[in-house]
């Protein structure tokens, strides 16, 4: 029997095929009839309306099938998107596509939009111009994103655990039936139970982003936006929370979209880099990052790591040129 996840359709630009908004279910039956036939031209039985060209030939059918199941769903899908501020233009034809799963970083100079497309991709705005589709292949009906930012954000009058659980109180969750929710992810950001009832004045800059991370966190998130959350911090304590972003992410299987300044929490941390440019800002280079996961603290001191890091400082040089 063909195993198939669940993936996003599309069109290969080698073809011109239409393709019906549908589930893909029938398209995975579609491609396991076609893989099981020895002579592509024996394939006798009717296909799904999705997977219909207009070439009677099946080894067009094979190829659409096969571009359809490679297309990966996504997080985010932004289309010559378009930022405004008054007459002030602060986004100019943005593209760019997160696939679900992954963890992107967005690097670029100070004022360049970069916290604006993660207003614009938690609904917080919308586009002048263009499309930025988020989620959009979700299975459930109203999908959760998770938004963490600069600054901690607590409540002062809140401890720890009435700080984490008031997504589910505006959500209508029951104090008893949040509860554990909010064990699991206190647990799960290395909070102790000493820790729970302790207001935010009485916690560290780092323990307040723990708990600001459990917050986004508690209503189980398909897709995380990060906005320059360890900034404030010193740079071991940063790269201590990078590596636990890193494990969380690799537990929880979220998405994140993750804007930074600092280059080598980029590097460390995500699959690709999106190089914005000076305001108005747009995507200047899109730069896959070479290392392997599990990544371990000591990659931060390898000869590759520091030769990566330069071509990101390149890029950027590049792009506010």
């Amino acid at each position: 029997m063909l195993q198939v996840t669940p993936w996003r359709l599309s069109i290969h630009p080698y073809n011109s095929f239409p393709i019906p908004a549908c589930s893909f279910e029938p398209i995975a039956d579609d491609l396991g009839k076609v893989l099981a036939t020895e002579d592509l031209g024996t394939t006798t039985e009717p296909l799904h309306p999705a997977t219909r060209t207009s070439s009677s030939d099946p080894l067009d059918y094979f190829h659409l099938l096969f571009v359809i199941a490679m297309s990966p769903s996504l997080a985010i899908h932004a289309t010559s998107v378009e930022l405004r501020y008054g007459k002030e233009l602060v986004l100019r034809n943005v593209n760019c596509q997160i696939p679900s799963g992954s963890f992107v970083s967005i690097l670029g100079p100070s004022g360049c939009g970069k916290t604006s497309l993660l207003r614009l991709a938690a609904g917080l705005q919308r586009p002048t111009n263009g499309q930025l589709s988020v989620l959009s292949d979700s299975s459930t009906r109203h999908p959760q994103v998770g938004f963490i930012f600069q600054d901690p954000t607590l409540l002062p009058w809140r401890n720890v655990v009435d700080n984490i659980r008031l997504p589910l109180e505006l959500s209508g969750v029951a104090k008893k039936a949040s509860a554990l929710d909010v064990d699991r992810v206190i647990a799960m950001v290395g909070l102790h139970n000493e820790d729970r009832k302790k207001f935010p004045h009485m916690l560290s800059g780092g323990m307040q982003m723990r708990v600001s991370l459990a917050r986004a966190l508690v209503k189980q998130p398909e897709l995380l936006l990060f906005d320059e959350p360890f900034a404030a911090l010193d740079d071991l304590l940063r790269q201590r929370l990078n590596e636990e972003i890193l494990r969380l992410w690799q537990q929880e299987k979220w998405s994140a979209w993750f804007v930074t300044h600092n280059v080598n929490e980029a590097a460390f941390l995500s699959q690709r880099v999106l190089v914005m440019t000076d305001r108005p800002g747009t995507v200047h280079a899109d730069i896959k990052v070479p290392f392997p996961y599990p990544r371990r603290p000591e990659l931060r001191a390898t000869p590759e790591f520091a030769e990566f890091t330069g071509r990101l400082h390149a890029s950027l040089q590049e792009a506010a040129a």
